[in-house]
């Protein structure tokens, strides 16, 4: 099995660059950026710019028949998460808490189809970001509106484009099973027993992801909500996907790290310079996101050290932490798979058809369905 997880983690599917499709993307990240530089609030620039990000994956996936409605619905989930994070008590009980929930929902939430669980999981990740910069309700509001806003904003973009070129028109990634709010809820219903993958999932995700909040307070690791958001993104369903998403996410958190502090420490950017990097680091986010995860983790490490050297944090500093935090989650994450993994080799022998195929009975859903 960990040979058959290391070969998903190196596998390069170039078939699947985005390199062109993704520029509507870009041009919104780079909007919320030049007007924070314009505004002289490079961290309004910023906090925009995540929501913008985020977003723009959202640009491949579809919610029942729409491919509007995913975008429209992260831009206000995600604002109304950063809102709550925001208020979350900064402490280790409040951030487990509040970590545990994400994992909870989320988990849950993955029984709705592809559409829906790619907006929990944009929710989820807000929610634990905006834990790293706890405030009032006041300047909780406003962060809430700037993530919005820059949401939005990516949302009309992507609009505009697709309506002036059909290039631009991204195939949708995954046939979406939403099928309304009724519908939905008794899924949900059905699925709230042991016997439902996604219920056991969820109290896996919670679990792990309560943990990964809590030490990583208990350490003092600066930006500690990374610890959980790798375990979010790190542990699925499948085994064989958790251990190879877990390799690639540490091993290139490591070289994102290493390469922003090389381009820092060459060339020594400035607000307008740190800008730019930041845009063309999120255009190669979202280039490579479905050609390599390894190459997509480091991407997004170097794009997350510049935009938060945009509020004054170094970028080697914000590197070094991004590695401790992402080798805590991305390891308890692990561990939690470990049982499973040494469970299944007792029942078969390693490479073997049956354990693969064990293998794949535990998760619901086709690797992939699940990232981003």
């Amino acid at each position: 099995m960990l040979k058959h997880a290391v070969r998903d983690a190196v596998k390069i599917d170039l078939s699947a660059l985005r390199a062109l499709s993704s520029l509507p993307c870009v041009c919104a990240v780079a909007l919320t950026l030049a007007l924070g530089l314009w505004l002289q609030r490079p961290t309004f620039g910023m906090v925009a710019a995540f929501g913008a990000m985020s977003v723009g994956f959202g640009a491949y996936h579809t919610l029942g028949s729409s491919r509007n409605l995913p975008l429209l619905w992260a831009s206000l989930g995600m604002g109304f998460s950063a809102a709550v994070g925001s208020l979350i008590p900064h402490n280790a009980l409040g951030l487990a808490i509040n970590a545990i929930s994400v994992g909870a929902v989320y988990g849950l939430l993955t029984a709705l189809g592809p559409g829906v669980t790619w907006i929990a999981l944009q929710c989820g990740i807000a929610a634990l970001v905006a834990t790293g910069y706890p405030t009032g309700v006041t300047n909780a509001l406003g962060r809430a509106l700037l993530v919005t806003s820059g949401g939005l904003l990516q949302m009309g973009t992507v609009i505009l484009f697709r309506q002036l070129s059909f290039y631009f028109r991204p195939p949708v990634a995954y046939q979406d099973v939403f099928r309304g709010v009724r519908p939905a809820v008794e899924t949900l219903r059905q699925n709230i027993d042991w016997k439902a993958i996604p219920f056991r999932y969820a109290l896996k995700l919670a679990c792990t992801l309560g943990l990964a909040a809590a030490l990583a307070r208990v350490l003092g690791l600066p930006n500690g909500y990374w610890a959980p958001m790798t375990a979010l993104l790190v542990l699925r369903t499948n085994l064989r996907e958790t251990l190879s998403r877990g390799l690639a996410r540490l091993i290139g958190t490591v070289l994102g790290a290493g390469l922003a502090t090389l381009l820092a420490g060459t060339f020594r950017p400035d607000l307008t310079s740190l800008s730019v990097l930041v845009v063309i680091f999120a255009w190669l986010c979202y280039s490579v996101v479905t050609v390599n995860y390894g190459a997509f983790s480091i991407c997004i490490t170097t794009y997350i050290a510049f935009l938060l050297a945009l509020a004054g944090l170094p970028e080697g500093q914000v590197a070094f932490y991004r590695v401790a935090n992402t080798t805590l989650g991305g390891g308890l994450a692990l561990l939690v798979a470990l049982p499973a993994l040494l469970r299944y080799r007792r029942r078969a022998g390693p490479g073997s058809r049956e354990f693969d195929a064990i293998d794949r009975c535990l998760g619901h859903r086709k690797a992939g369905q699940l990232q981003e």
